[in-house]
């Protein structure tokens, strides 16, 4: 609604000015306009985090992490904006609270994919803390939930250990990682991942698939047109032979959708489908519709934007169907 509203702003502000000689309305705040562009640019953050994660042909819990690291930042910079959006930003650092509490499926799912890494991990957790303020209040919060996170990435790595790996132990470094700032967000974690896989590389590099990933720079040389166009399924799939046991853990771990879209969906389908106009559906006849129509969304692609109140286009209309059978029908009347 301000989108449009902003994009019609001329139009608006003649209306308004119409009105105000009219003596029917009064004049607009100083500012009023400005403070919308910024509300505007405030909540983008939050819209491509929404369409992001709401993907249903890509894995989503990867880029969790990626996402909340972008929010924080993008609370960062408005704190200061003006009084209005002090007021705004401030409120929103119970983020933090619910952070937290996020579940090691995400951040492990993000220490998979190999621009992020384990160190782009650890990197974007401290930058999430420092973003909200989280320093100033409880100094060893970052550190804490750096420590939660490998602990969760270790134990489930020994329990894919144990299932596909063999009798040997696996070890594990943490190292924490310092990062730059940069303008763009996507180049600010490039550039703590470069810089932190290079220290590991220096150190001695652990002989287990965890470590050896987690010390491995795959950032040295990628552009960022590489990083947004990064296909991890593909990815995983051409290192099974070199990481089996990563890339177990990355089929399961990758599959976890980190919205409630496509379940949601999934449960919605039975009041599109078993309306009042169509209460008499057969178990059978509802399993074929919901088959049916699935697999032509899948030929489109657009079964997460599907409605199954819509027509299915028929390369082979009804009607001529009709009349060719009505025809053969007529043949056989002439042969009696």
């Amino acid at each position: 609604m301000l989108a449009c509203a902003f994009s019609q702003k001329q139009t608006i502000q003649a209306f308004h000015r119409t009105l105000v000689d009219r003596c029917e309305a009064d004049m607009f705040p100083n500012g009023a306009w400005d403070n919308i562009g910024y509300f505007l640019e405030y909540l983008d953050v939050f819209k491509t985090a929404t369409t992001k994660l709401s993907g249903v042909y890509y894995p989503t819990s990867c880029w969790v992490l990626q996402e909340l690291y972008n929010i924080s930042l993008n609370c960062k910079d408005f704190e200061n904006k003006n009084d209005l959006f002090e007021h705004i930003v401030d409120p929103m650092k119970k983020f933090l609270k619910y952070f937290e509490g996020i579940p090691p499926v995400f951040t492990c799912a993000a220490a998979l994919n190999p621009y992020i890494n384990v160190a782009g991990v650890e990197a974007l957790i401290k930058e999430i803390y420092d973003n909200m303020g989280a320093r100033e209040i409880d100094p060893m919060a970052s550190t804490e939930a750096k420590d939660s996170f490998n602990k969760s990435l270790q134990e489930i790595y020994d329990h894919y250990f144990k299932i596909y790996g063999s009798s040997s132990k696996s070890t594990f470094v943490r190292q924490a990682t310092p990062s730059k700032p940069c303008k763009d967000k996507l180049i600010n974690m490039m550039n703590a991942v470069r810089e932190s896989a290079a220290k590991r590389q220096r150190s001695n590099t652990p002989t287990s698939e965890l470590g050896r990933h987690s010390g491995a720079n795959y950032v040295e040389g990628a552009t960022v047109e590489d990083v947004r166009n990064l296909d991890i399924l593909a990815w995983w799939k051409g290192k099974q032979n070199e990481f089996p046991i990563l890339s177990a853990m990355s089929r399961d771990l990758l599959s976890v959708q980190a919205s409630t879209v496509a379940s949601e969906s999934v449960f919605s389908l039975s009041g599109r489908i078993l309306s009042m106009r169509r209460t008499k559906l057969t178990p059978e006849s509802l399993e074929m519709c919901i088959c049916l129509k699935d697999h032509l969304d899948v030929v489109d692609r657009i079964q997460d934007k599907a409605n199954f109140e819509d027509e299915i286009p028929l390369k082979h209309p009804i009607q001529e169907m009709e009349e060719e059978s009505s025809g053969e029908e007529d043949k056989v009347v002439e042969l009696d």
